[in-house]
């Protein structure tokens, strides 16, 4: 017989994993930025194009939406404000992240007036610096 009272076993449970929708037409991109942030222990879904997007994003509830503006059927910016419009808490609590590479001072202002957390210019930031404005962005409450 064991006496198990002096057994102490402390188990650190993993931090809960974010989930991310990961919301880019360009398979390349999509994959490139989604197996970085796999690195970073996310969970991801991902989505080609605005319809699907749209779709995901009231079925998955995602932490967080990494979104491109130019995809087929509808851009990124016409994705947000149809889930805006359908005014349900769960969708709002998702975290917007824009990932283009249109960086002019209009698309910028759109942005902002939909309440995006975060503008991201593909062409000037590495997979990893994507990666750690997701998780700034996800600590920000």
């Amino acid at each position: 017989m064991y006496d198990y009272s002096e057994l102490f076993i402390v188990l650190k449970m993993p931090a809960e994993t974010k989930k991310i929708l990961v919301a880019e037409d360009d398979g390349s991109m999509r994959m490139i930025v989604t197996k970085r942030l796999a690195a970073h222990n996310f969970q991801l879904v991902e989505a080609e194009d605005g319809q699907k997007t749209f779709d995901l994003w009231q079925k998955e509830l995602p932490d967080l939406v990494l979104i491109d503006i130019m995809m087929p059927e509808m851009n990124g910016f016409q994705v947000i404000e149809k889930i805006r419009a359908l005014s349900k808490p769960e969708l709002d609590k998702s975290k917007v992240i824009v990932l283009t590479n249109l960086w002019s001072q209009e698309n910028i202002d759109r942005a902002k007036e939909l309440g995006i957390d975060g503008y991201i210019v593909k062409a000037y930031m590495t997979t990893e610096e994507i990666a750690k404005k997701v998780e700034e962005v996800l600590a920000e409450k």
